[in-house]
C-alpha cells in the first residue's frame, strides 16, 4: 500500500486529505508537524511515496529541507519519492507538483491520485492561479509529471559535470525548438554535447542575455544533431518558453500550407521525444490539442497530398508526420461513404492518426515496424518489444495523462488488429471497430506509398514523378489480394476509387 506524508499548517485541508485519501484510493496517510518528523518516517518506512508540503512549514523551509534529504538519499529508496507543493513559488526541484496555495480540494486529491497511478487525470488538472497573480509569476508556472507506465521507459538523459565543487546538471530537448526562437534576448543558455575520451562535454552555443540572429541559429542547428542540452536549474523555465513559441505558432491559422506542413512535422518530433522522455507538462498537452487542429486545417488544404509527398521526398518532414497526414487526409476522404462513419468523430480520428505512433519513439522505428517480419532480425529485442507493445502503450499513455474517451482508448489499442494491444497481427480480425480495419487498410496504402518514395530517394531519382497513377493503382491490386474479408475490401475498393477521381 502506497504511502503519503502531509506536512501542511491547514488543519481543515489536513483533514479532508487524510480522509478522502484514505477512502478514495485506499492510501495510507501519516501526518507530521515538521520536516525531521517526516525525515524520521521516511527512515524506517519502505512504502512512502509521495510528501505534500507547504513551501514553509511555521519559519522552517519546508521544501528545501525535504528535497535536499530525498536528493542525498535517494539510492536507499526502493522508488522516486513524489512532492506535491502548496504554493505559486517557482521551483526547479525535479518531481516537484506545484498545485497552489488553496488548490481546489477535489481537484489536489484526483491529481494525487493520478500522480499514484490511481486516477486517469484530466486536461485541466491544474490549479487556476488567483486574479492578483502578475505575468511573471504565470510565466513561472510549471507541473511537470513523469509516467512510468512502459515497460522500459527511456530514462532521462542527465550528465553531471564537475567544476571544482560546483556539479552542473544538462537535460537534452529537441534541436527543433531553435527553429522557432525569435530574434530577442534569450533567457537561458545551451549547450552541444561531444565526446572527449570516456566522457562528455558540453559547449556553451547560446549565452543567456546575448541575441542571436537567424542565421547564427541555423549554424547551431546544423552543428548540434538532433538535441541540445540546457542546465538542469534552468530546464523547466526553458521548456515553458519554447514550448509556448511552437503552441503560438501553431495558433497562426493564417500560415501558407508549406510552412504548415513543416512546422506540424517539427511539432510532430518534439511530441516525440517527450514521449521517448515519458515527461509532460500543461503546455505539451497543448501542443496535441493544437496540432490535433494544425493537422485538421492542413488536410482541408488543396494539393495537401502532393505537398507532403513533396517535402517527404526533399526530406524536409519527418516519416512519422508524414505517414500521419496522409492517414488523415485518406481517412476522412474516404469515410463519409460508410455507415460507421456516423459513430466516430472527426476528431477522434485525427487523434488516432496522430497519437498512435508516438509511443514507438523514434521515426525510425516508426518506420520499420511496418515491415516488422522482415526487418526483426535487424532490431534488438528492446526494440522488439517496443513495437510489439507500442498500440497497448499508446492507450495506456493516454489513459494516464487525460480523461479521454473510452472509444479513442479502443482505437488506439486495436490499430493493429489485436485486442489488448500487444502484437501484430497477420491476420484480418473481424471483431475490431469498422474504423480500425478501415485504418489498417489505410496504414498499409500509406506505408507503400511512402517506401516508393523512400527508393525514388536511394536510386537518386529524386526529380522523376513523385507517384504515377500506375504506381498507385499496383499498390492497389496488390492490397486487394491480402484485403479481401468485408470491410477490409470495401475500404480498399473505395481507395482505387478515390484516386480513380483524384
Amino acid at each position: 500500500m502506497a504511502q503519503i506524508i502531509l506536512i501542511i499548517s491547514d488543519k481543515e485541508l489536513k483533514t479532508i486529505l487524510q480522509n478522502k485519501l484514505v477512502s478514495s484510493y485506499g492510501f495510507d496517510v501519516l501526518t507530521k508537524e515538521t520536516v525531521a518528523e517526516a525525515i524520521s518516517m521516511l527512515e524506517i518506512l519502505p512504502d512512502i511515496a509521495l510528501v505534500v508540503c507547504d513551501i514553509m512549514t511555521g519559519k522552517e523551509a519546508a521544501v528545501k529541507k525535504m528535497y535536499d534529504y530525498l536528493e542525498k538519499n535517494k539510492a536507499d529508496f526502493s522508488n522516486e519519492i513524489k512532492m506535491v507543493l502548496l504554493s505559486n513559488d517557482k521551483t526547479f526541484y525535479p518531481n516537484c507538483h506545484i498545485v497552489g496555495p488553496q488548490p481546489n480540494h477535489q481537484k489536489l486529491i484526483k491529481h494525487i491520485g493520478f500522480l499514484l497511478g490511481k486516477d486517469s487525470g484530466n486536461l485541466d488538472f491544474f490549479y487556476e492561479p488567483p486574479k492578483e497573480l502578475n505575468e511573471a509569476q504565470e510565466e513561472s508556472k510549471t507541473t511537470i509529471f513523469q509516467m512510468p507506465i512502459l515497460s522500459k521507459p527511456v530514462a532521462q538523459a542527465t550528465t553531471k559535470i564537475k567544476f571544482d565543487q560546483l556539479v552542473v546538471e544538462y537535460l537534452p530537448i529537441s534541436s527543433k525548438y531553435l527553429l522557432y526562437l525569435p530574434e530577442t534576448e534569450m533567457n537561458f543558455s545551451a549547450y552541444t554535447r561531444f565526446k572527449k575520451g570516456n566522457e562528455f562535454e558540453y559547449n556553451k552555443k547560446i549565452t543567456e542575455g546575448t541575441i542571436l540572429k537567424k542565421e547564427d541559429l541555423d549554424k547551431i542547428i546544423l552543428r548540434s544533431g538532433k538535441e541540445i542540452y540546457i542546465e538542469k536549474q534552468e530546464f523547466s523555465m526553458a521548456i515553458d518558453y519554447l514550448n509556448s513559441l511552437i503552441i503560438e505558432k501553431l495558433q497562426n491559422y493564417n500560415l501558407e500550407p508549406l510552412h504548415r506542413v513543416q512546422l506540424n512535422s517539427d511539432s510532430y518530433e518534439i511530441l516525440l521525444d517527450v514521449f521517448k522522455k515519458l515527461s509532460f507538462d500543461k503546455s505539451s498537452i497543448e501542443i496535441i490539442k493544437e496540432l490535433t487542429k494544425s493537422v485538421d486545417q492542413m488536410a482541408n488544404s488543396p494539393d495537401c497530398m502532393e505537398l507532403l509527398s513533396i517535402e517527404y521526398q526533399k526530406r524536409k518532414i519527418c516519416y512519422g508526420y508524414a505517414h500521419s497526414q496522409i492517414s488523415v487526409n485518406l481517412l476522412l476522404a474516404i469515410s463519409e461513404k460508410f455507415s460507421w462513419q456516423n459513430d466516430i468523430s472527426k476528431n477522434k480520428i485525427i487523434l488516432l492518426a496522430l497519437l498512435h505512433d508516438l509511443t514507438l519513439r523514434s521515426d525510425r522505428l516508426i518506420k520499420l515496424h511496418h515491415r516488422y517480419s522482415e526487418e526483426s532480425k535487424n532490431l534488438t529485442e528492446e526494440e522488439k518489444q517496443i513495437i510489439l507493445n507500442h498500440a497497448d502503450d499508446a492507450a495506456t499513455m493516454i489513459e494516464k495523462m487525460v480523461k479521454s474517451p473510452q472509444e479513442l482508448l479502443v482505437l488506439l489499442r486495436e490499430h493493429h488488429g489485436v485486442r489488448g494491444g500487444k502484437g501484430l497481427s497477420n491476420i484480418l480480425n473481424t471483431t475490431i471497430l469498422p474504423v480500425n480495419m478501415a485504418f489498417i487498410v489505410i496504414e498499409e496504402f500509406v506505408a507503400k506509398y511512402l517506401a516508393i518514395i523512400d527508393k525514388n530517394i536511394l536510386e537518386n531519382k529524386e526529380n522523376e514523378t513523385i507517384m504515377t497513377k500506375q504506381q498507385i493503382d499496383s499498390i492497389l491490386n496488390e492490397m486487394k489480394v491480402k484485403f479481401e474479408k468485408t470491410t477490409y475490401r470495401e475500404v480498399t475498393d473505395r481507395l482505387q476509387k478515390f484516386f480513380a477521381y483524384a
